[in-house]
């Protein structure tokens, strides 16, 4: 890749009206009784990573969402709230 190149950003699929809800994987984290660190896990992240979600510094890939929403048994559009 050169270095003008940039990685294609997963972002450009979500609607731009809409973000990754933290809150929502909080609530149902701690739903479940799982820590960040044992959430991080099953995705190969750093619970600091899932921290980081949940408090809205970053949100997850969108591959990664879908597997969220498969593991709590929900559509990946379920953890999308719309921007301010």
């Amino acid at each position: 890749m050169k270095k003008t190149e940039l990685k294609e950003s997963p972002r450009k699929y979500l609607d731009p009206g809409y973000k990754f809800s933290g809150g929502i994987l909080k609530l149902l984290r701690e739903d479940a009784k799982m820590t960040q660190e044992a959430l991080g896990g099953r995705f190969k992240k750093a619970a600091t990573t899932v921290g980081n979600w949940e408090k809205g510094i970053c949100a997850p890939k969108m591959d990664t969402i879908r597997g969220l929403a498969q593991y709590f048994n929900m559509k990946p559009s379920d953890f999308l709230i719309k921007n301010d």
